[in-house]
C-alpha cells in the first residue's frame, strides 16, 4: 500500500472512529466497508472483463444474439420455424 493510500485510509479511519461508540457499531462499520470494497474490486473487474462499466449500453451490432435476432426476423416466415 503506497503512502497517499495509507493517508486516506487514516483519514477515513479517524472520521468514522468519532462516531462509533460500541462494539456493535465498530463491527457494522468494518462489514460495510468490507462489503464496499469487495463490491467495487468486483465491478471493477467485470468492467475490465467486459469491456464496459455498469450501466453502459452497446451497441446493437455488438451485442452478438441481437445481430442473429435481427437476421433471423429479416427471414419473415422463417422466424417462427427457426424460433420454434
Amino acid at each position: 500500500m503506497d503512502a497517499i493510500l495509507r493517508g486516506k485510509a487514516a483519514e477515513l479511519a479517524k472520521e468514522i472512529a468519532i462516531s462509533i461508540s460500541t462494539q456493535q457499531e465498530l463491527g457494522d462499520v468494518m462489514r460495510l466497508m468490507t462489503k464496499s470494497v469487495i463490491e467495487c474490486m468486483l465491478d471493477a473487474e467485470m468492467d475490465a472483463h467486459l469491456g464496459q462499466e455498469r450501466g453502459q449500453v452497446l451497441a446493437k451490432a455488438a451485442i452478438p444474439n441481437a445481430a442473429m435476432q435481427n437476421a433471423v426476423a429479416d427471414r419473415g416466415d422463417e422466424t417462427e420455424a427457426v424460433r420454434g
